[in-house]
């Protein structure tokens, strides 16, 4: 009798066994989803919201402008960089930056999201009170540019400088050879042998091995040897040139220049800005910019012109028009895994041949 109850018992604990493992999936899963989608909606932990420390605007707006002369406007043509000594010659305000710059996160040196004036707002001060547009304006020749992206970098000291960067450019748009960026690189502190260039690359095309696009993931031996030979020939003079900076120097960078970092015994700072004139259409790579792909929600339209909060009109300034534009632009956990999973949708694009892009090729400007 008694092994008669223990089977009993036995089967009835089975049952019950199997029938709370058909129930509770069903029971839980909606609490569980719940949270699931509370906690995707939260803000990134990854993202850091920095105020702007107090008057750093009104600095900003006490430093002097420049507009290219003659002879600098035909240096930046020809090489396709240009070096304007002592622009922000102020070292409190570099000071104010570096903190502001750690506080908020640099990649990859601490946990951060790319293009941090969108969070930092040290960077947004400089942004918007800085003499860094109206510069970027002149050097394009245009009465009006945007802000398209930013950065911030730190280089830790090395036993043996050297790169430690590939071989790129800043701007791998396309099929466009009408449109126009700069960057404008400052230095925050002295940056011996910082970066390393390929005079007058942002006028000639290369014959480089490259992997989907001629902008990226190109040979990179190719381009320092056999290119820039064959640019030194072309010139007349050597095209592969080191420069240093003394803290507060800015480089203007143009957009197809070939360049990359170097380290040195000495840690650096640096932030760099790259500007387009505002007709600019959002188009091609523009769209695929993995540093944009986390602020999805603020992006304008595939070929609709550059607009909204990411894309701010910092030349001519005008303060209540910037001022409206929301800010910061806050990430979610959701955000940041869809920009995540449209990454791996467009390489597995490029792998695969397929088409890109939106075609903007009837759409007028």
């Amino acid at each position: 009798m008694g092994s008669v109850d223990k089977r009993k018992g036995s089967t009835n604990c089975w049952k019950l066994t199997k029938e709370l493992s058909l129930c509770c999936p069903l029971v839980c899963l909606p609490p569980l989803c719940g949270v699931a989608a509370k906690w995707l909606q939260e803000p990134c932990a990854l993202q850091h919201i920095v105020a702007e420390p107090e008057g750093l605007g009104q600095r900003f707006l006490a430093l002097p402008s420049h507009s290219l002369n003659e002879t600098e406007r035909r240096l930046l043509d020809e090489d396709g960089v240009l070096v304007i000594p002592g622009l922000l010659d102020n070292a409190n305000i570099r000071e104010l930056m570096i903190e502001a710059l750690w506080q908020g996160g640099i990649p990859p040196h601490n946990v951060s999201l790319p293009n941090q004036w969108v969070s930092n707002g040290a960077i947004r001060a400089l942004v918007r009170d800085g003499p860094f547009g109206q510069l970027a304006a002149s050097a394009l020749s245009v009465p009006s540019v945007r802000l398209t992206n930013s950065a911030a970098w730190f280089k830790k000291r090395a036993e043996t400088p050297g790169p430690s960067q590939r071989w790129h450019v800043d701007d791998h748009l396309t099929d466009c050879p009408t449109c126009q960026s700069i960057g404008v690189w400052i230095a925050l502190t002295d940056a011996p042998q910082a970066l390393e260039f390929v005079l007058g690359s942002h006028q000639a095309e290369h014959d480089c091995k490259h992997y989907a696009s001629a902008h990226d993931n190109v040979d990179q031996h190719c381009i320092e040897d056999r290119f820039a030979r064959r640019l030194r020939e072309a010139r007349g003079r050597e095209a592969l040139k080191t420069l240093s900076f003394r803290a507060g120097d800015v480089a203007l960078i143009a957009g197809k220049l070939w360049h990359r970092g170097r380290s040195h015994r000495q840690r650096r700072h640096s932030i760099s800005l790259r500007f387009s004139p505002s007709g600019t259409r959002f188009e091609r790579e523009l769209t695929t910019d993995m540093g944009r792909s986390y602020y999805y929600r603020f992006l304008p339209e595939a070929c609709a012109g550059l607009e909204g909060p990411l894309f701010p009109v910092v030349h001519p300034r005008d303060l209540d028009s910037f001022s409206s534009l929301q800010w910061p632009l806050v990430v979610t956990w959701r955000d940041f895994f869809l920009a995540r999973f449209w990454r791996l949708v467009y390489e597995f694009r490029v792998f695969a041949g397929m088409l890109l892009f939106t075609d903007c090729s009837h759409v007028s400007k």
